[in-house]
C-alpha cells in the first residue's frame, strides 16, 4: 500500500472530481447499464469486470509508481471524440454510443494527466473496461441470426448422420412427426461473448506473466 500513500492529496481530489463529473453526466446511461443490461443473463459476467479491472491496475502498481507522469494535450482528442459520441447518443437514443463516449473521455483524462507511458502501462485494463458494455442490438441480432442458421445446419447434419430424415426450413428443423425451432439461446452467442472476455484475459496474463502461467490462477482471483 506504500504506492497509494505516496499519491498527492491533490491527485485524489482530481480523481474524485472527475469521477463525480462522469457519474453526473452519464447517470442515465450507467443506470440503464447496471439495472437493465447487466441484469440480462447473457451479461451477468459484467458484475465481475470492475473487480478484474482494478486487479489489473493493482498488478501494475510498481510500474505505475516508478513511471513519471508526463501530461499530454493529446488527451483532448479522445475527450473531443467522446463529447461528439455523447451528443450523438443523446440525439439518437443509442446507449452503446454513450457507453463508448464515457470510455473515450476516461481514456482522454488519463492521457491528459498521466501521459503516454502510464497509459500504456494500464492500457489493457482500460481496454478491458469495454467488456462492461453489451454488444449493440443491431450487431447482436445480425450475428445471432447467422449463428442460429449454423446451428440449424449442424443439427440437421447430425440428425441425418444417424439415419433420421430431417429438413431445414430457415431456423426450423422438420422431422416429419415434429418440428424443432432453433431459438436465440441455441445460437451460442451469449456464451461466446463471455468466453472471448476470458480468452483476452488469459492471453494477456500469459504474455505478461514471467512464469508463463496465466494470472487467472492467482489466489486473489480464486473467489471470482
Amino acid at each position: 500500500m506504500r504506492e497509494l500513500t505516496e499519491i498527492k492529496p491533490v491527485s485524489w481530489i482530481k480523481f474524485a472530481l472527475y469521477g463525480l463529473l462522469l457519474l453526473g453526466i452519464y447517470y442515465s446511461a450507467f443506470t440503464k447499464l447496471i439495472t437493465k443490461d447487466w441484469e440480462r443473463e447473457a451479461y451477468s459476467y459484467c458484475w465481475l469486470i470492475p473487480a478484474v479491472v482494478f486487479f489489473l491496475i493493482w498488478l501494475k502498481r510498481d510500474e505505475l509508481a516508478s513511471t513519471p507522469s508526463e501530461p499530454s494535450w493529446a488527451g483532448l482528442v479522445p475527450v473531443g471524440v467522446g463529447i461528439i459520441f455523447f451528443w450523438l447518443g443523446e440525439l439518437g437514443g443509442e446507449y452503446f454510443t454513450m457507453y463508448v463516449s464515457s470510455w473515450l473521455i476516461l481514456v482522454g483524462i488519463c492521457l491528459l494527466h498521466l501521459g503516454w507511458q502510464k497509459l500504456k502501462t494500464i492500457g489493457f485494463a482500460l481496454f478491458f473496461i469495454l467488456t462492461l458494455f453489451p454488444v449493440p442490438q443491431f450487431i447482436n441480432t445480425r450475428i445471432m441470426l447467422q449463428l442460429r442458421m449454423i446451428s440449424s445446419k449442424l443439427g440437421v447434419a447430425i440428425i441425418q448422420l444417424f439415419g433420421m430424415p430431417a429438413v431445414r426450413q430457415g431456423n426450423i428443423i422438420d422431422l416429419g412427426f415434429a418440428k424443432l425451432q432453433v431459438v436465440d439461446a441455441c445460437s451460442g452467442l451469449h456464451s461466446l461473448i463471455s468466453l472471448v472476455c476470458a480468452c483476452c484475459w488469459c492471453i494477456f496474463s500469459r504474455i505478461t506473466s514471467g512464469s508463463g502461467r496465466c494470472c487467472c490462477f492467482h489466489p486473489y482471483l480464486w473467489p471470482l
